[in-house]
């Protein structure tokens, strides 16, 4: 099976956009069984917003679409919602499910500009203004981290030419760079 996530998350009460988990098809693990769905064998494709809200990690809204055309949306429930300390509240307008997540999740706000593309036509970490690692435990936040510095330290290296994205030394230059920086794995996602 196929997993094709895009999410946002809500941290401070700002708007961000994921960009690299650690464990992208654990973190839905519960929240979303595709054999309930009757989706086990296909690709799907599903957009999620998350929000840490007094240090935990809750899923907001969800929207599930597979190759078939079959769509799935995760709404509020009609007997209201989860506050924080998983007590049902009445009148809310959102959904919001408790999510046990363990691992990290890179956070980027600000995109800077097109020409940081990287070669699988994706914006790379360093083309935010502000990058943000968040680290989990059972969907307790328990460090965030700011990259925002090192990301503009790449930018810079960039805009300067001592480093530049057609040559593979150099490439690997700055993966090796951003995953020192990191604490989560992030494999393949880096560049």
């Amino acid at each position: 099976m196929v997993i094709n996530m895009k999410s946002e998350m809500i941290f401070h009460d700002q708007e961000y956009e994921v960009i690299m988990i650690e464990s992208e098809n654990v973190i839905m693990e519960k929240e979303i069984n595709q054999d309930i769905l009757g989706m086990e064998h296909t690709n799907l494709n599903y957009h999620c917003c998350f929000e840490v809200k007094e240090y935990r990690l809750y899923l907001r809204s969800c929207e599930i679409i597979c190759s078939h055309g079959y769509r799935v949306v995760l709404q509020e429930s009609s007997q209201g919602n989860i506050d924080s300390n998983d007590r049902i509240v009445q009148g809310s307008s959102e959904l919001m499910i408790s999510n046990t997540y363990t691992g990290s999740i890179v956070l980027g706000r600000g995109l800077i500009s097109a020409e940081y593309l990287s070669h699988v036509n994706a914006y790379p970490c360093y083309g935010y203004e502000e990058v943000i690692e968040l680290i989990f435990s059972q969907g307790i936040l328990v460090t965030t981290i700011n990259h925002s510095r090192a990301m503009k330290r790449v930018r810079m290296n960039l805009d300067c030419g001592y480093r530049t994205l057609d040559k593979k030394k150099d490439v690997r230059c700055i993966q090796k760079f951003l995953r020192d920086s990191f604490v989560g794995d992030y494999k393949l996602q880096l560049v």
